[in-house]
């Protein structure tokens, strides 16, 4: 495999062809060491299930956690390597999942680090103990592009996202510190080490609303695609409020500004919205990409034609090219070039359309010092403490 451990505390490993940002890659918990003589004798099937069956080498150890409970404590590791800079006894952790609930416990004193969305998010913008963390997570609408489909057209996909007015949507929908996005690459998520530019900025495009352009394009889209009547499409999304919304809103949006097109809304649970993208049974699909690594590739990896995550079936040779390209040089300079040109190809030819960036709320004991709330991957409470 190209692995193997040639001392006590080295790791050698031999990739077969260059990659840049192996270096971020293998800090996805995915890539994290395992005892061997442990997990060897608790068995793969059982490992990780439960707090008997996990060990860990990080600040904290799992103690109470059935496999199933809601709630569990993270106590102090007392054979971390720098157990020193560990201030915490221990975490208590609770896995809530109404954000309003997360509230009520915030206020009655039984949380210190609470994550609020949708409505409680929306009504507590100017809480005292409000934090915003921007993260590297962009939503975005999935075009389906398979043969057959209206937005295979490349010119009707850009009408649909020169209608959308992405400020209303955040300032007004969302209300919860969200941004309007213009690019898939979430901002904060990489610096281009050869322009010394934030990566998402230097490929953004202008997400100013052009009635009269998306117009001319949609009459133009029609016509190449020789499509005659009224256009059905179909928006799916999972069943909570704020998809809910966000739907209602880009539906408006495009009956408003756009002729002969008719959009219809379905909302359903994770299992049932799976389904429906697989199958291919939608024109437009409400999605994001949380990165779990700091790099661009991380993004626009999803939209290689060949990548199961790739729902819309976006198909286009130049951009599968510019990946290949950018996977296999071992240059710096070439590699983020490749990926600026990918990028800009992908908005260009509309294979998505970004709506916005999500910022996550928490709200936050201001006595709760040192937690490192990191763009792309976990929250770290290794070196946190109470002043």
């Amino acid at each position: 495999m190209g692995i193997k451990a040639i001392r006590k505390r080295t790791l050698r490993i031999q990739l077969d062809h260059p990659m840049t940002y192996f270096n971020k890659l293998v800090t996805v918990p995915v890539f994290l060491p395992q005892d061997e003589k442990f997990v060897t004798k608790i068995g793969t099937d059982k490992y990780g299930t439960n707090s008997p069956t996990t060990v860990s080498n990080g600040a904290f150890k799992v103690t109470g956690w059935t496999g199933s409970n809601d709630s569990y404590v993270l106590k102090r590791n007392q054979y971390y390597w720098d157990k020193q800079a560990i201030k915490l006894k221990q975490i208590r952790y609770q896995t809530v999942k109404d954000a309003n609930t997360a509230h009520n416990l915030f206020a009655d004193g039984k949380l210190d680090d609470a994550t609020i969305s949708g409505v409680t998010a929306k009504s507590l913008q100017h809480n005292a103990n409000v934090k915003h963390v921007d993260r590297a997570w962009t939503y975005y609408l999935q075009v389906n592009q398979r043969s057959g489909q209206p937005l295979q057209n490349k010119k009707l996909r850009q009408a649909l996202s020169l209608v959308i007015n992405r400020k209303q949507l955040t300032k007004t929908v969302l209300a919860d510190g969200s941004k309007p996005a213009s690019s898939f690459v979430s901002p904060g998520t990489a610096v281009d080490p050869t322009t010394n530019r934030d990566f998402s900025a230097e490929t953004s495009f202008s997400t100013k609303v052009d009635i009269a352009k998306a117009r001319q394009l949609w009459t133009a889209g029609l016509k190449e695609a020789n499509i005659k009547g009224t256009v059905h499409l179909t928006l799916i999304g999972d069943d909570q409020d704020v998809t809910k919304n966000v739907a209602q809103f880009v539906q408006q949006q495009v009956q408003q500004h756009l002729s002969h097109v008719q959009v219809s809304i379905k909302n359903v649970p994770d299992k049932g919205l799976q389904s429906l993208k697989s199958g291919g049974k939608f024109a437009l699909s409400q999605w994001y990409w949380l990165a779990d690594f700091a790099d661009p590739i991380n993004y626009l990896g999803v939209l290689q034609s060949t990548n199961s995550m790739n729902s819309g079936q976006f198909n286009d040779k130049t951009y599968d090219r510019l990946l290949t390209q950018a996977n296999q040089t071992s240059s710096q300079t070439q590699y983020w070039q490749y990926l600026r040109k990918a990028a800009k190809r992908l908005h260009s030819q509309a294979g998505l359309i970004p709506l916005y960036y999500v910022r996550e709320t928490h709200l936050v004991n201001h006595k709760l010092k040192g937690v490192a709330y990191h763009v792309a991957g976990e929250t770290d409470y290794t070196r946190a403490y109470f002043k």
